[in-house]
Order: structure tokens, then sequence, then C-alpha cells
């Protein structure tokens, strides 16, 4: 899987046509799904394939390489059609595989019990290779469904239109009167990619009004901005840089801007040096914290680079008062042989959050939370309802630790594929997590700006989300 910003995955299937089925033979149609699959180009591998499929529906290998594409998309009830169609063809072979990822696709479902099932007929079989892994994730359902069923622990709403669109909405950050977050909704008019790729800008929303690119230089047209962090003490903005690698995948790079002394984002932006940024790795999901007792500054991170623990990972680098960076370090105290994502550092409290597929989860990835205190806690699960079964991630706290944002692609959120009900994030606000008392850590508390959370056309979570009538190209970042 191709490592980009936070590295999941959740592609348009798009409705593009390509050639009729039997314009080409069976074996020339999945040739080119193959190749395309391996380029890393998956809405025309999964087109090349299901066109296959018209001319011999009865090739349970190309089923089993549809449903793979479809789970990587978040497309789960395409995923979980063809996984049961190469079940119901008898594929000895292919069986055990096949059990287990059904199994994982009931459960970002939340369809706990049907995913306890799968797994379970993995674990039935003498020899598997899934088995372990079955046995984890069989667990986790059994958890997961223990916690849907208690009373929620809070308010969670999806934002209105001023914030949300079709496409994607994430990394959300209140800062005073104004809520900043990226967007995947525009276009890059020297794109020679088919069908064009979508790039992301910065947004604004000021008291809640109706969101508009930010100015001065934070957006480009042709690469894709996003993932704002504000040091309380300088006003500097950290923010990324990213571009496509091939058809899906993205690598970011690190920037930051200075006010000047009007507080104004003129100057032009800054890359920060080696190695922050590290050629071929991406750097990207930048947050702030303070050290008040060796009075520096700290940049946590999210990078692929080697050194980590597996996948991406959280990582740590201090400056001086004379902006001296030190060398970069991996949070192995938070970070998993999965991917871990998103952090939000909360300085009142000194404590981490951020986003992980790599712990106990109710599916996709969920938010955890880790205190720090002469070194990190074990990172606790937020349980639910801010965590659910698909993916929540992009957590923001209030400074009084009772309120925040969050994004995710769970039932509610808008989406661009009306067929396979695949794609997009929206942002989310929360009421819920009790307050947080102040902390003595070592990276000390600094008052952050109360949240701002007085936003028009609120949408409940269970109410129907307007269908688009088009489908466009789509990368979450």
């Amino acid at each position: 899987m191709p490592y980009f910003l936070n590295r999941f995955i959740c592609l348009l299937l798009c409705c593009y046509c390509l050639l009729p089925a039997g314009a080409q033979s069976y074996k020339a149609y999945e040739k080119a799904g193959d190749k395309a699959a391996e380029q890393q180009d998956y809405q025309a591998a999964l087109q090349h394939y299901l066109s296959a499929l018209e001319i011999r529906p009865e090739a349970s290998g190309v089923h089993f390489k549809c449903a793979n594409i479809a789970r990587l998309c978040h497309a789960y009830e395409l995923a979980a059609h063809h996984y049961g169609q190469v079940l119901s063809l008898g594929q000895p072979l292919l069986e055990p595989q096949t059990n287990f990822y059904l199994g994982m696709v009931y459960k970002s479902m939340g369809k706990y019990p049907e995913a306890i099932a799968y797994f379970s007929a993995v674990l039935n079989k003498e020899a598997s290779a899934f088995r372990d892994e079955a046995a984890k994730q069989r667990d986790d359902c059994t958890w997961a469904s223990a916690i849907t069923l208690s009373p929620p622990s809070g308010q969670v709403t999806r934002l209105g239109k001023q914030v949300n669109s079709p496409y994607t909405e994430f990394a959300p950050l209140s800062w005073n009167d104004t809520l900043y977050f990226s967007s995947l909704r525009f276009e890059n008019p020297k794109d020679r990619h088919t069908p064009p790729r979508m790039i992301s800008k910065i947004m604004s929303s000021i008291r809640g009004s109706a969101a508009r690119p930010l100015r001065e230089g934070f957006n480009t047209d042709i690469q894709l901005s996003a993932h704002t962090a504000i040091s309380p003490r300088s006003g500097r903005i950290y923010f990324t840089r990213c571009s496509y690698i091939n058809a899906t995948a993205i690598r970011c790079v690190l920037y930051y801007k200075t006010p000047d002394k009007r507080g104004r984002y003129k100057a032009e932006a800054i890359r920060l040096p080696a190695p922050i940024n590290l050629d071929g790795y991406t750097s990207t999901h930048p947050t702030i914290g303070y050290d008040s007792v060796h009075q520096r500054e700290y940049l946590f991170f999210v990078s692929d680079r080697p050194g980590g623990t597996g996948g991406l990972d959280i990582w740590s680098v201090s400056a001086d008062s004379n902006s001296r960076w030190a060398i970069p370090e991996p949070l192995n105290a938070l970070n998993t042989a999965g991917d871990d994502i998103t952090p939000y550092y909360h300085q009142p409290s000194g404590t981490m959050y951020f986003s992980t597929n790599g712990r106990k989860s109710m599916g996709g990835f969920d938010i955890y939370r880790s205190k720090h205190h002469a070194g990190w806690s074990e990172p606790e699960h937020l349980g639910y309802p801010l965590n659910s079964s698909y993916n929540d991630i992009y957590p923001f706290i209030a400074g009084d630790g009772g309120s925040g944002f969050f994004a995710s692609n769970r039932p509610g959120a808008l989406f661009l594929d009306v067929d396979n009900k695949a794609c997009c994030n929206d942002l989310y606000r929360f009421r819920w997590i009790p307050p947080i008392s102040d902390s003595k850590d070592s990276i000390a508390a600094d008052s952050l700006p109360t949240i701002n959370t007085e936003f028009t056309e609120p949408v409940d979570i269970t109410s129907e989300p307007e269908m688009p009538t088009t489908l466009e190209a789509f990368l979450p970042l």
C-alpha cells in the first residue's frame, strides 16, 4: 500500500467508461486490471476487473481482486458482495483469506456479530496464516460490540454546509473565532491525469460563516495544501504541501509562515530543513507543544521514514529560542506496527490525542489519548460515540478539554459514490470528553483560546445526507 499523508485509502470508485465488455478478451481485461493495480491506479483497476467479470462471472480470482480494491476504497457493501461470490463459487485456496477479509469488512461496517462469525470460521480451520490476527480481531469485535451497547457518553454532530461538502474535509483547528480546516474539493488546472485528481486547500470559517480558502500564499493551484498548526507563542503557522507521486500516492513536506509585526503572513512559506523533511519520505500532520522548563517549542509530526515502529509514526523535534532544530525522534511509547496519525497536543493538560489502526479498535482508525508526565502514559481509547467502526481521525480538543472537532467517514457523512457509498470525510463537533485537570507535566500548560462551536445549520449524525448526483475523482488526505 502506498504511503501518503496518513496512508489510509478511500478512493472514489469512478463511473467513467472504459471499453465495453466484449471489445477485449477476458484475459486482456484482467491483465489491464493487474497492471493498473500495480501502478496504484485503483479506480481503473476496478473498472477493468468488473469488465472481465461481465465476460466470466464465475472467475473467483477476479471477484477476490475486486473485493480487495473495494475494501481498500471503503466501498464495504461492494467488497462484501464480491467476497461472498468467492465463497459461493467454492475456492478452498481462497477461503481462509476471504473469510478473514469479510470479517474485516463487517467490522468496518459495525456489524460485529457477522464479523465474529467470519473470524470464527478462520479459527475453525486447523491451519491458516490468518489465525492469530483473526483471534485478535474477534476479540476486538466482542469488545467493540459491548461499547456500542453502553449508553453514549456525549453528543456528536456533523457540521453544516458552511464547512462540509460532498468532498472530504479534515484537519480541523479552532483559533480565536475561526475554524481552520482542509478540504479536497479543488481542481488542478495543470493535472493531465485521467480522471483529474483533486487537490486540497486550507479553508477558514469565521464565526460560523461559509468557509473560504485561506489567502496570503498558504494555498497553491497545483499542490495539495493542508494541516495547520499554530504556535501560541510566536504565531508561526505550520502546514503541509503535498504532491502526487503516482496515480494515488501523495508525498508531503512541512512548511511554516511567520507573521510580521502587523500579524500578516505576507512572506513566502519556508520549507523546514532536513532531517525534519527527508527526501523520499512524507512529513505531515504537524502539531505544537511547549516545554516551559527548558524553554523549547516542540513540533510533533507524522512520517514514514526509517527508524519508526512501522507504517506511519508520530515523531517529535524541539527548537530552542533561536529556532535551531534538534534531531527528530519517534514517540515509541505511542507508535505501533500499524499507522499512528493525526496527533493533536493539548497544551493545557499535556495530553496527546491521535488516531491509530495499530491498537484495539472498533474498526478503521480510532482516537486515543496519552498524558505526558515524566513520560507518556499508556494510550487510552476514547470510546463511543467519538469512535465508531469507521475512520475517526484528526482530533482537535478545546482548551477546557470538554469539546472539540474531528473528521470521520461514518454513516451520515456526505459521499460522492452513491452506488457504492464510498468516501468521504466530514467534520464533526463533539461534546463529551470530561475536562482534564491542569497538568504538571514537563511540557507545561499554556492557555489556548476557547473553541468556537457556534456553527449554523448543525446536522445530527442520524439525519439523512444530501445525495450528490455526479461523481468526481477523489482521494482523501
